[in-house]
């Protein structure tokens, strides 16, 4: 295994990592959206 390979596989991981970092922030932001829609309609329906 050459050191280039080594960076190839380096890249790689922080790109999962990111890709992955971005998707539970999305998923965050859309639970909280959905709460504040959830809420929203809860006290129109009052």
């Amino acid at each position: 295994m050459t050191s280039r390979d080594c960076l190839k596989y380096f890249i790689l991981v922080l790109c999962i990592l990111l890709i992955y970092l971005i998707i539970l922030m999305q998923i965050n932001i859309l639970k909280n959206i959905w709460k504040n829609n959830n809420n929203y309609s809860f006290n129109l329906s009052i």
